[in-house]
């Protein structure tokens, strides 16, 4: 499934290429050199550098259930059947540990 959802977003270039997450070619080390670029262009320019920088810690709670809207939202996007078992074994496993 993750191969195919891969080709699919690379194929059809729908990741910004400043996407360095999860991409082949592209590391942590790579989003951390570009922003230093970016400060030292914009500090050469005499202009202010801001980050906002966003915690997605609980982005992948495995408490987290996905509702009915995400799961509708999924089915639109074509990959409706492989995410449904996906979210329906999540909620049976979430109903288990409460």
């Amino acid at each position: 499934m993750y191969d195919r959802l891969n080709k699919y977003i690379v194929q059809n270039n729908l990741l910004h290429p400043l996407q360095h997450g999860f991409q082949t070619g592209h590391s942590t080390v790579m989003a951390l050199m570009n922003l230093q670029d970016k400060i030292i262009e914009a500090t050469d320019k005499n202009e202010f550098p801001l980050n906002v920088s966003l915690s997605l810690a609980k982005a992948y709670d495995t408490s987290s259930v996905p509702t009915e809207e995400q799961r509708e939202r999924v089915a639109q996007g074509g990959t409706s059947k492989g995410i449904s078992i996906w979210a329906d074994e999540k909620e049976k496993k979430t109903r288990r540990k409460n």
